[in-house]
């Protein structure tokens, strides 16, 4: 199949999205025409069309998209898709877009009635994040630099900083790292080191594989740092570092979110916690438990490696719109 897909342009954490979803639809033994929103879509799209007839335009994210980009998708015949995976944090720019699609993904089941309402001739799906374990990977061979009895990966949204201040109590009992921007109010606590940069999702498999326990803290669904969600949608899909954690055959502990049992066994295949005495009780529980957290790490993996990847999410995609 010929797919013409269109980039994010949004360089972090979205390029790394993008480059999952080409190899993956690349992996399926399709071709895929890669361009960037702006003039790069406009000026090629006429020649490129009469050369190898594609069958299907897809989009990620789309907030780049020209007005331009606009119209010209608008006149474009062919299957339109487009996969938004920053809801509900940036619905409000999603919305937008959203009508000039035939099928939209959504990577937030919450989501899925308000696109429903606002475009009701599109199929409209919800279809949530995944990973690639090409990246995201068992490995052996880690520094002691990377070793940790517990580590979060991702920023310090206030949310994630107000949690970890009232588990204070608990980090105080074990060896923590905070890897990503936004934790500088725990630079000065002795039992916790703070990497306060952006890291690869190479070096994040490495954190992941050098943790005894990794927390997968879920940033608020009205979270002030984006400010693109004013109706207040709820976030019921877990995020993507749930099936990166997993797909590293690490151990993790994630705060509770609905759709969470539709994607793993909670108690077998992920431990999951509900406020702060939960995450308290839990972490003290599983940290001196490592047959246990291996077994269950190891349940999540193989759940991971066989419904959760990018392919999958991609058959399904081409399922729906084409095939």
């Amino acid at each position: 199949m010929q797919i013409v897909y269109l980039r994010s342009g949004i360089k972090k954490p979205f390029t790394f999205i993008d480059q999952m979803i080409i190899r993956a639809c690349q992996t399926l033994g399709h071709n895929v025409i890669t361009w960037s929103p702006g003039d790069e879509f406009d000026q090629n799209w006429d020649r490129m069309k009469c050369r190898i007839s594609p069958q299907l335009v897809l989009a990620m994210h789309g907030e780049r998209l020209t007005p331009s980009n606009r119209q010209l998708l608008k006149s474009i015949t062919l299957p339109k898709a487009i996969w938004f995976t920053d809801d509900p944090y940036a619905i409000d720019k999603a919305k937008t877009i959203a009508s000039f699609f035939d099928y939209i993904f959504t990577n937030e089941s919450q989501a899925v009635p308000i696109y429903q309402a606002q475009c009701p001739s599109a199929s409209i799906h919800h279809l949530p994040l995944a990973v690639s374990s090409d990246t995201y990977q068992p490995r052996k061979q880690i520094s002691k630099k990377y070793f940790s009895d517990l580590v979060m990966v991702g920023c310090g949204f206030e949310n994630r900083i107000r949690f970890l201040k009232a588990s204070s109590q608990s980090l105080h009992l074990m060896k923590m790292k905070l890897v990503g921007p936004g934790w500088s109010p725990f630079s000065e606590m002795r039992e916790v080191q703070v990497h306060p940069h952006w890291v690869s999702g190479l070096e994040a498999n490495y954190y992941y594989c050098g943790a005894k326990m990794v927390l997968n803290l879920h940033r608020s669904h009205d979270d002030p740092h984006l400010k693109q969600n004013s109706q207040k949608i709820k976030a019921y899909t877990p995020n993507n570092r749930l099936f990166e954690i997993a797909a590293c055959k690490s151990f993790q502990l994630i705060d509770q979110r609905p759709d969470l049992s539709s994607l793993y066994e909670i108690g077998k295949e992920v431990i999951s916690f509900s406020g702060v005495e939960d995450f308290q009780e839990k972490s003290k529980f599983y940290l001196p438990r490592v047959r246990l957290r291996e077994k269950i790490a190891r349940a999540a993996y193989i759940r991971t490696r066989s419904d959760h990847s990018y392919e999958k999410r991609i058959q399904k995609i081409l399922a729906t719109c084409v095939m």
